[in-house]
Parts: structure tokens; C-alpha cells; sequence
């Protein structure tokens, strides 16, 4: 999310754009998984201070799919990174500045995991609206990164292609 938001306002800078799995729902709200999922985060978020940060983090590591598994016990960085997820902005609400970035020279990456019909859909979205080439790297949910060889080949690949 971050990563789209900062080659909007520096595209100069910018020499290509990957992104994985971006939680900007809004995008494609309107797809029936899409406003199912936002509507369950409202309803977790609306709850947050009324649970421990354990139990928030496990229901928000389900609801994206993420292939990290939570320990018994939060502590440390993982534990004031729950406590920050609990009192942040969702986001769902970010709508980052695609007409901006769809003006923009250089190419773009939309990758997603293949195990969510939400993140297929806002993945679908986005590289539509950004004329970005789609890719699916299945195998470790919402972590793609966490599939190493695959991810880094496509990657690699992606940037050779389009860099000095």
C-alpha cells in the first residue's frame, strides 16, 4: 500500500512498480467476497479494544490468509506490531491514487497467491486500472514473498526487463 501511494508522488523516481497482495479493498468493492471481507474487518476492528492482541492478530492473520503462524504467546516486536495493527487505520479504507499511477511511464507488477477469491478480485482490479501485468504465485497464501524461488524468479525477471 505504502509502495503505491509513494510512486504517485514520486514517479520520477520510480523505475518499476511491484506490488503483492495490496489490502486496498475499496478498489474493488462491489465483488461480493470484497464487501463480505470488509464488512467482517469493520466488525473486528470495531471490537479491538475489547480483545487481547492475540486474539485480534490470529483473526486478522485469517481474514488476509497469511501462511505466518502465530505463537501461543505475543512478544515482543510481534507483540507492539499487534497492538499498532489494533489501533491503526484498516486498510480497506485507503484508496490509493490509480488514475495518477495509470499515467505513470514506468511498468507495474500486480502479484497475488491464488488462495483468496478477495485478493484475486482486488488484484484483478488493480492491474486493470493500472495496465500492470497479473501474476499468480500460489503456495504460501498471502506471504508469496515466503515462496522463494518462484517469487524471486518473477521478480527478477520482471526487473531485469524493465531496468538498466
Amino acid at each position: 500500500m505504502i509502495a503505491l501511494y509513494a510512486a504517485a508522488l514520486a514517479p520520477q523516481a520510480v523505475r518499476s512498480l511491484t506490488i503483492s497482495e495490496p489490502g486496498c479493498m475499496r478498489v474493488a468493492a462491489g465483488h461480493p467476497a470484497v464487501d463480505a471481507q470488509i464488512a467482517s474487518g469493520e466488525l473486528l476492528y470495531e471490537h479491538a479494544q475489547t480483545l487481547e492482541p492475540l486474539d485480534f492478530l490470529r483473526a486478522f492473520r485469517g481474514g488476509v490468509g497469511s501462511s505466518n503462524e502465530t505463537p501461543e504467546e505475543l512478544s515482543g516486536e510481534l507483540l507492539s506490531g499487534a497492538r499498532l495493527l489494533m489501533s491503526e487505520r484498516p486498510p480497506w479504507e485507503a484508496y490509493p491514487p490509480l488514475q495518477e499511477l495509470r499515467a505513470t511511464p514506468f511498468a507495474k507488477l500486480i502479484i497475488s497467491g491464488g488462495h483468496s477469491p478477495v485478493f484475486e478480485a482486488i488484484c484483478d482490479e488493480l492491474a486493470g486500472r493500472l495496465a500492470a501485468r497479473r501474476e499468480t504465485i500460489a503456495g504460501r497464501g498471502h506471504t508469496i514473498p515466503a515462496t522463494g524461488e518462484p517469487y524471486n524468479a518473477l521478480l527478477g525477471a520482471f526487473l531485469r526487463a524493465h531496468g538498466p
